[in-house]
C-alpha cells in the first residue's frame, strides 16, 4: 500500500499549484493517455502483421511441400 505521509505531500504539493498549472498538468496527462493509447494500436498492427506474415509463410511452405509430393 503506498505510503500516507508521501500522498499527503503530493496532495499539498498539487494543492500549491497555481490554476493554469493545473490546466497544464491535465493537458499534459491528456497527452500521456494518447500516447499510450497509440502506442498499444500501433502494437496490436504489428502483432497481427507479423501473424499475417507466419501465416503466409506457413500456406507457401505447404503449397511448395504438395507441388514436390505431386
Amino acid at each position: 500500500m503506498a505510503d500516507p505521509s508521501y500522498h499527503h505531500s503530493l496532495t499539498v504539493g498539487l494543492a500549491g499549484l497555481e490554476e493554469e498549472d493545473h490546466v497544464r498538468l491535465e493537458e499534459m496527462a491528456v497527452r500521456v493517455v494518447i500516447i499510450i493509447i497509440c502506442l498499444s494500436a500501433m502494437n496490436a498492427l504489428d502483432r497481427n502483421s507479423a501473424q499475417s506474415q507466419t501465416d503466409k509463410a506457413s500456406a507457401y511452405r505447404a503449397d511448395k511441400a504438395a507441388d514436390r509430393s505431386a
